[in-house]
């Protein structure tokens, strides 16, 4: 899960926006807070939200060349598992005001033949 802020002093080409990866509310917290200490009301706050089976993601990670971080191993993997079972789904209560929410096209058209 990525959770995105609009950031309103970011200038750069990369656009106005702050991302990072966010496991459960309590990470998703922080982004939160910087969001409304940057004056941002609840609207303006949302959470991206990918959605993927972690077979597709391990699948993924696997044909991966050349990653500074998750390179195409059996670390890598036992890290997407982990990744998988502690994530918690984001819910509204946590402050944001949208959710925008990318599915896994592959699977949702071909459930059987993954």
């Amino acid at each position: 899960m990525y959770s995105w802020i609009a950031d309103p002093l970011e200038t750069s080409a990369r656009g106005r926006s702050l991302t990072s990866m966010q496991i459960d509310e309590y990470q998703r917290a922080h982004w939160i807070r910087l969001g409304k200490q940057r004056g941002l009301s609840r609207q303006q706050i949302a959470v991206m939200l990918f959605q993927a089976h972690p077979d597709v993601c391990c699948d993924r990670v696997m044909s991966r060349r050349g990653h500074p971080t998750l390179g195409p191993n059996k670390k890598s993997l036992g890290i997407v598992r982990k990744f998988a079972q502690s994530f918690q789904q984001p819910r509204e209560e946590e402050g944001f005001g949208k959710m925008f929410v990318c599915r896994d096209a592959l699977r949702q058209t071909f459930p059987a033949l993954m």
